[in-house]
């Protein structure tokens, strides 16, 4: 049960990580 929790927290970082850096990517195009 935990177990599960753990994964799925891990993967919500993950696309939180992802999100951040398609958005640092986007910026540096910006400027």
């Amino acid at each position: 049960m935990l177990k599960k929790i753990y994964d799925e927290l891990v993967l919500i970082r993950k696309e939180i990580q992802a999100i951040r850096k398609s958005k640092e990517l986007d910026a540096m195009s910006f400027s």
